[in-house]
């Protein structure tokens, strides 16, 4: 139930001429997508960018969501690895 409410932030696009992100995305801890948001410059960007912008942003939000989802699972196991979980 925990992981339900728990939100992590994926974003792609900063860099050192761009300060603020292009895309952020939201997701649970259940590794469901919340929310994506796209940010002015996105719609200055051709096709091919928006869809690398996007899947980066996905695939961090995603990645920070199993990383943490993790974390907590091993603390409720005490470390134990426990087959099928």
């Amino acid at each position: 139930k925990e992981l339900k409410h728990l939100e992590v932030r994926g974003e792609s696009g900063k860099g050192l001429l761009q300060k603020e992100p292009i895309v952020e995305v939201v997701a649970s801890g259940e590794m469901e997508i919340k929310e994506i948001i796209l940010h002015d410059k996105f719609r200055e960007k051709d096709t091919a960018d928006q869809v690398k912008l996007l899947q980066a942003a996905v695939n961090n939000a995603l990645k920070q969501a199993k990383d943490i989802s993790a974390e907590k699972l091993k603390a409720a196991t005490g470390g134990l690895k426990i087959p099928g979980l």
